[in-house]
Protein backbone atom coordinates (compact mmCIF):
# COMPACT_ATOMS: atom_id res chain seq x y z
CA UNK A 1 0.00 0.00 0.00
CA UNK A 2 2.79 2.41 0.89
CA UNK A 3 4.67 1.75 -2.38
CA UNK A 4 1.51 2.41 -4.40
CA UNK A 5 0.94 5.75 -2.70
CA UNK A 6 4.59 6.71 -3.19
CA UNK A 7 4.42 5.84 -6.92
CA UNK A 8 1.25 7.90 -7.35
CA UNK A 9 2.85 10.89 -5.63
CA UNK A 10 6.00 10.61 -7.76
CA UNK A 11 3.96 10.41 -10.98
CA UNK A 12 1.80 13.35 -9.90
CA UNK A 13 4.93 15.36 -9.09
CA UNK A 14 6.49 14.58 -12.46
CA UNK A 15 3.27 15.51 -14.29
CA UNK A 16 2.98 18.77 -12.35
CA UNK A 17 6.61 19.60 -13.14
CA UNK A 18 6.14 18.88 -16.85
CA UNK A 19 2.94 20.93 -16.86
CA UNK A 20 4.74 23.92 -15.33
CA UNK A 21 7.60 23.65 -17.81
CA UNK A 22 5.11 23.53 -20.68
CA UNK A 23 3.17 26.52 -19.25
CA UNK A 24 6.24 28.73 -18.95
CA UNK A 25 7.49 27.71 -22.40
CA UNK A 26 4.13 28.61 -24.00
CA UNK A 27 3.95 31.83 -21.99
CA UNK A 28 7.37 32.95 -23.24
CA UNK A 29 6.39 32.09 -26.83
CA UNK A 30 3.19 34.13 -26.56
CA UNK A 31 5.00 37.13 -25.07
CA UNK A 32 7.75 36.96 -27.71
CA UNK A 33 5.18 36.77 -30.54
CA UNK A 34 3.28 39.70 -29.04
CA UNK A 35 6.51 41.70 -28.91
CA UNK A 36 7.14 41.05 -32.62
CA UNK A 37 3.54 42.04 -33.32
CA UNK A 38 4.10 45.27 -31.37
CA UNK A 39 7.16 46.07 -33.49
CA UNK A 40 5.10 45.44 -36.61
CA UNK A 41 2.28 47.68 -35.37
CA UNK A 42 4.75 50.44 -34.56
CA UNK A 43 6.21 50.21 -38.04
CA UNK A 44 2.73 50.40 -39.58
CA UNK A 45 1.85 53.32 -37.31
CA UNK A 46 4.92 55.25 -38.44
CA UNK A 47 4.02 54.59 -42.06
CA UNK A 48 0.44 55.78 -41.45
CA UNK A 49 1.70 58.97 -39.82
CA UNK A 50 3.98 59.65 -42.77
CA UNK A 51 1.05 59.18 -45.13
CA UNK A 52 -1.06 61.45 -42.95
CA UNK A 53 1.62 64.15 -43.16
CA UNK A 54 1.71 63.91 -46.96
CA UNK A 55 -2.01 64.66 -47.17
CA UNK A 56 -3.25 68.21 -47.68
CA UNK A 57 -1.64 70.74 -45.41
CA UNK A 58 -0.82 68.45 -42.47
CA UNK A 59 2.92 68.96 -42.63
CA UNK A 60 2.40 72.66 -41.94
CA UNK A 61 -0.01 71.91 -39.08
CA UNK A 62 2.38 69.48 -37.38
CA UNK A 63 5.92 70.60 -38.23
CA UNK A 64 7.75 68.63 -35.51
CA UNK A 65 5.83 65.41 -36.05
CA UNK A 66 7.97 64.28 -38.96
CA UNK A 67 11.15 64.68 -36.90
CA UNK A 68 9.64 62.82 -33.97
CA UNK A 69 8.56 59.94 -36.18
CA UNK A 70 12.04 59.72 -37.67
CA UNK A 71 13.55 59.57 -34.18
CA UNK A 72 11.11 56.87 -33.11
CA UNK A 73 11.91 54.85 -36.23
CA UNK A 74 15.57 54.91 -35.22
CA UNK A 75 14.60 53.74 -31.75
CA UNK A 76 12.51 50.97 -33.30
CA UNK A 77 15.53 49.81 -35.30
CA UNK A 78 17.45 49.67 -32.03
CA UNK A 79 14.49 48.01 -30.23
CA UNK A 80 14.36 50.73 -27.56
CA UNK A 81 10.74 50.53 -26.50
CA UNK A 82 11.22 52.75 -23.45
CA UNK A 83 12.36 55.67 -25.61
CA UNK A 84 9.55 55.07 -28.12
CA UNK A 85 7.08 55.09 -25.24
CA UNK A 86 8.35 58.42 -23.93
CA UNK A 87 8.19 59.95 -27.42
CA UNK A 88 4.65 58.65 -27.95
CA UNK A 89 3.67 60.31 -24.69
CA UNK A 90 5.06 63.62 -25.93
CA UNK A 91 3.24 63.64 -29.27
CA UNK A 92 0.92 66.53 -29.98
CA UNK A 93 -2.52 66.03 -28.43
CA UNK A 94 -4.18 67.98 -31.24
CA UNK A 95 -3.72 65.10 -33.67
CA UNK A 96 -6.83 63.48 -35.17
CA UNK A 97 -8.77 61.13 -32.90
CA UNK A 98 -7.90 57.96 -34.85
CA UNK A 99 -4.19 58.64 -34.46
CA UNK A 100 -4.61 59.35 -30.75
CA UNK A 101 -6.43 56.02 -30.33
CA UNK A 102 -3.58 54.25 -32.11
CA UNK A 103 -1.09 55.99 -29.84
CA UNK A 104 -2.94 54.91 -26.69
CA UNK A 105 -3.20 51.33 -27.96
CA UNK A 106 0.50 51.21 -28.76
CA UNK A 107 1.40 52.73 -25.40
CA UNK A 108 -0.57 49.98 -23.61
CA UNK A 109 1.23 47.26 -25.56
CA UNK A 110 4.63 48.85 -24.93
CA UNK A 111 3.86 49.23 -21.20
CA UNK A 112 3.14 45.51 -21.04
CA UNK A 113 6.51 44.66 -22.55
CA UNK A 114 8.41 47.19 -20.48
CA UNK A 115 7.06 45.51 -17.33
CA UNK A 116 8.36 42.10 -18.45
Amino acid sequence: MNDTLLNILIEAGVLIFLGLVYYFWQRSRIIRNDLFETYSQLDKFFYDIEEFLKEDDNLNKYPKLSEQILEMKNFLDEKQLDRIYSHLSELNRSLPEMILKDIESLKEKIEFHLDK
